[in-house]
This record gives C-alpha cells, sequence and structure tokens, in this order.
C-alpha cells in the first residue's frame, strides 16, 4: 500500500497523452505581449515620481533622434507617468521636473521588478507644459517627442533602433494609454 498519490507507480500505457491546446498565432501574439508588456493599469491620480521604486540607470545606452506628435492628453499622460499595483503590471514609468520654462521634460520607462531604466524619451513642448493654441477649435500643443534612448542589450541580445521605438511606442499606448 502506498502512502500518498506522490508514491503511487506510474503507469505510462494508462495516462492519456495529451501536449495541451493547439497554440494559433493570435494566442502565441496575446501571449507573447503580455510577457513583454502586462496588464493595462489605471492612471494615477496624481504624478508618479518613481522615488519609491528601485531605478537602475543604463549601463550602455544608445540615443537616437525621433519625431512624434504629442496632443495634449499624451503629455498629461507622459508627465503623469504609471505606478505599478500588481505583479502583472510590467513598467514603472516617470517623467522628470519640466525644463527649460517647462518646454522640455524627459519620460522614464523602468521594468518593474528590477526597476531597470530601460527607455527614456526626451520631450519637447514649445510654449511649455501649461502652454496651447487653439486650432480649429481643439487645444493643439505642437509638443513631440524629439529623441530616444534605450538599453543597447537586453537578455544578450542587442536592441535595434526599430525594436527600441516600437517598445516605447507600444508601453505609451498599451501601460500609459496615450498615443493610441
Amino acid at each position: 500500500m502506498y502512502g500518498n498519490d506522490y508514491d503511487a507507480p506510474i503507469n505510462d500505457d494508462t495516462l492519456p497523452y495529451d501536449d495541451g491546446p493547439e497554440m494559433d498565432n493570435e494566442l502565441m501574439a496575446e501571449l507573447q505581449h503580455f510577457a513583454v508588456y502586462g496588464n493595462p493599469g489605471e492612471p494615477p491620480a496624481s504624478r508618479v515620481d518613481g522615488s519609491r521604486w528601485r531605478q537602475r540607470q543604463f549601463k550602455d545606452p544608445v540615443t537616437a533622434s525621433w519625431d512624434v506628435s504629442l496632443g495634449r492628453a499624451d503629455v498629461t499622460k507622459l508627465t503623469n507617468g504609471f505606478k505599478p499595483s500588481e505583479m502583472e503590471h510590467k513598467w514603472m514609468c516617470c517623467s522628470d521636473d519640466p525644463k527649460d520654462e517647462g518646454t522640455g521634460f524627459e519620460v522614464y520607462m523602468y521594468g518593474s521588478w528590477g526597476g531597470e531604466k530601460r527607455i527614456s524619451l526626451q520631450v519637447k513642448v514649445p510654449g511649455g507644459i501649461g502652454g496651447a493654441k487653439e486650432v480649429r477649435g481643439e487645444k493643439e500643443t505642437g509638443a513631440r517627442i524629439v529623441g530616444i534612448t534605450w538599453e543597447r542589450e537586453s537578455n544578450g541580445g542587442v536592441i535595434e533602433e526599430e525594436n527600441a521605438k516600437e517598445t516605447a511606442l507600444e508601453v505609451c499606448n498599451w501601460v500609459l494609454s496615450s498615443l493610441a
């Protein structure tokens, strides 16, 4: 007699063979997206400064110019950032204080578990953060992402500029709900 199920002999002939459900491309893409970006979260009620999070700086950064238009809501979301509240949130985002009379700031994107700085975006806002002009009944900021910096290598592989920009856009879209 066996003391528990763990001690029971296994007879491979009696166990059905099942390698699980077939993975279609869409499901695989969803799983890969979750692995990198996690769950989206709620926007913070106030600006995230990141001071309570471990923040590791770049080891071997690469910088490139970029030109991405930002609306007023995008500037606010990038400035406010994102504070993860559960393990499934894979990113922490914060920004520095606006400099040059509010016409520029930087957004930092960290892996939330290890606190590794993965990406920073350089943002310019002509007229300052609070400035906006009326264009066809809508507020126009003229704000732009003008540059990107990212870690050259991750998990033993080199990260190309195109991949860094795709990741930054997806963090903005998925995590910060901006640039959608």
